[in-house]
Parts: C-alpha cells; sequence; structure tokens
C-alpha cells in the first residue's frame, strides 16, 4: 500500500480501529513523518498521530512510543515555516507575499494545536504523567513559545503593510499560551 494511499484510509478510522492497528500504523506514521520534505506533509501527518494514535496510547508509554520520535520533527519543522515566513518578508511583492505569509499562520497554528493536544493529554488522568516521564514534550513546548513570541515580537513591522496577518498571528499567540 502506497503512503498516500495509507494516509487516506488512516484518516477515515475510528478510535476503534486506530486502537486494533496501533502497532502497525503508529510506526509507520512515525516513518512518514521522519521521511517527509514537503512542510505540509509534515504537518499533516503529526496532526493524525496527535488527534487519531495519541489517545490510542497508555500515558506512561507516550515518551517512548510517539514524543520522542515526534517531537525534533515537529520543532524543526516549526523552524522552517518561521524561516520561511522571515524570507517571504523581504519579499517586496505584498499581493504575492500575504497569501503565503497566512499559509503558514496556519500551519504554525497546526503545529502548536498538536503540541496543545498532546500537553493536554498528558495533563488528562487523575494522577498526571510526571514531566520527568515525558521529557521530550516540555523541551518541545518551551521551543514552540520561544519560536512564537520571538516571531511574533520580531514581526511587529507587518502591522504597518497593507495585507492583514496580523490577526493569524494573535491567534498564534493565544494558542501557545493554551499549550502552557
Amino acid at each position: 500500500m502506497s503512503q498516500t494511499t495509507f494516509l487516506e484510509s488512516v484518516v477515515s478510522w475510528d478510535h476503534q480501529k486506530c486502537q486494533q492497528n496501533l502497532e502497525e500504523a503508529l510506526p509507520k506514521l512515525i516513518d512518514f513523518l521522519q521521511n517527509a520534505v514537503i512542510i505540509q506533509e509534515k504537518v499533516g501527518i503529526l496532526k493524525i498521530i496527535c488527534q487519531l494514535f495519541l489517545p490510542c496510547i497508555q500515558i506512561e508509554e507516550s515518551e517512548n512510543a510517539l514524543f520522542k520520535h515526534i517531537v525534533e520533527k515537529a520543532c524543526c519543522s516549526f523552524d522552517c515555516i518561521l524561516n520561511d515566513i522571515k524570507q517571504i518578508n523581504k519579499n517586496q511583492d505584498i499581493s504575492v507575499s500575504s497569501g503565503q505569509v497566512l499559509s503558514l499562520l496556519e500551519l504554525l497554528s497546526d503545529i502548536v494545536e498538536c503540541y496543545e493536544v498532546c500537553v493536554k493529554y498528558v495533563g488528562s488522568t487523575e494522577i498526571p504523567l510526571a514531566w520527568n516521564k515525558a521529557q521530550s514534550l516540555p523541551t518541545g513546548a518551551v521551543h514552540i513559545l520561544k519560536g512564537t513570541y520571538g516571531h511574533c515580537k520580531n514581526l511587529s513591522p507587518l502591522k504597518k503593510r497593507p495585507y492583514n496577518t496580523k490577526q493569524g498571528k494573535d491567534n498564534l499567540v493565544f494558542q501557545s499560551m493554551n499549550v502552557v
């Protein structure tokens, strides 16, 4: 089964089917994430993993089964998107760059949302998982927060541009605050 066919199939699975296929599907998804080249593909796979498969993992196994495999890739993707926005910001053709910036802000928002899902999951049980049992997640969350606030601070001149990315930036800030 091709990667595309597999991903199209997985997104239609309910919780029970994800649970039944966890042992086989999660390693494939992690492998697809590790080998993805296109940023939209990386974010899409990350969303599938966090929204569909994270709830199927025992909380005490979440670090070894998932977080240690996805956090670094998510942080790298986040940094690449921030860098792309910075490069686009140097572009003088505002009519072209506004749509690109908004698309990239949506991808950043998706990554922050995935982190929010992970953090909420770790804290969702009566006895939450100790942070030292999910070592990579706090590091990634701090990285995302630092990147979000640094990006918004450094791009404040965008408010003067004739296109509206401020709403996307504000949304990103508020979303990242929910991660903590």
